[in-house]
């Protein structure tokens, strides 16, 4: 893979990770986006402690 495209890849999943927690952050229900950042991780790459979410 170049290495502008591995730059774009990069990018767009950097974007990606932002636009869902943006999304969830303004959703219907009240969250700060720490808790969203939490969650996100925990759940999404087993980092952190689940009991303290």
């Amino acid at each position: 893979m170049k290495f502008s495209n591995l730059m774009v890849v990069i990018g767009l999943s950097i974007t990606l990770v932002f636009s869902i927690i943006l999304a969830v952050t303004i959703g219907p229900v009240n969250v700060s986006f720490v808790d969203v950042y939490k969650v996100i991780l925990n759940k999404g790459f087993n980092i952190g402690e689940g009991d303290a979410i």
